[in-house]
C-alpha cells in the first residue's frame, strides 16, 4: 500500500470527524482546565474548545490542521512516486522531519518558549530492529526488540 492509502482514513477521521463516546468525552475534561495548552492558538481553534468546553458524548470531533499536516505528508510521497517507493516514503519523511512541517512545528516550539529547535527534528533517526518473535501455540507473536520485557520465572520454594 502507498502511504497515501495507509492515511486515507485517518484523514478522513481526521477532516470529517467522528462521534465522541463516552469515555472519551471524559478525557477531553482534563485538557479544558490546563490553561498552558489552552493559550496556543492551534489549541484554541481544535474541536476541543469549540464553545470553550469540551466536546459532549455523541458530538462529532474533528481535527482539520492534523488532516492537513497528513495531506501534506502524501502530497510529498505522490510528487515523489515516480522514483520508487523507497524515495516516495523518504520523502514523505523528509518533509516531516526535515522540511516545511518541522520548520513550523520548530518556529513555534521557540515562539512560545519550548526547547524543540528544527535541528532536533532534522538530526532524529530511528533504529531499525529485528522484532522479537515466538511461536504460541501455532500463531507467530512479534515484539519490539527494544522494548523491556520482563520473564517472571515460576519458583517453588
Amino acid at each position: 500500500m502507498s502511504f497515501g492509502e495507509v492515511l486515507k482514513e485517518a484523514i478522513d477521521l481526521a477532516e470529517n470527524g467522528f462521534p465522541v463516546g463516552d469515555s472519551l468525552a471524559r478525557a477531553f475534561t482534563v485538557p479544558l482546565t490546563d490553561k498552558k495548552l489552552r493559550k496556543y492558538p492551534t489549541s484554541a481553534r481544535s474541536s476541543i474548545y469549540a464553545n470553550n468546553r469540551p466536546p459532549q458524548a455523541g458530538e462529532i470531533f474533528r481535527n482539520p490542521d492534523l488532516a492537513r499536516t497528513l495531506k501534506r505528508l502524501v502530497e510529498a510521497e505522490t510528487q515523489n512516486k515516480a522514483k520508487g517507493r523507497h524515495e516516495a516514503l523518504k520523502a514523505a519523511r523528509d518533509r516531516f522531519y526535515k522540511g516545511d512541517i518541522a520548520r513550523e512545528m520548530a518556529k513555534f516550539s521557540e515562539e512560545n518558549g519550548g526547547l524543540f529547535r528544527y535541528e532536533d527534528f532534522a538530526n532524529y533517526t530511528a533504529k531499525v530492529e529485528e522484532p522479537v518473535s515466538i511461536d504460541y501455540h501455532g500463531y507467530q507473536i512479534y515484539k519490539n526488540a527494544s522494548a523491556s520485557v520482563r520473564v517472571r520465572q515460576n519458583c517453588s520454594r
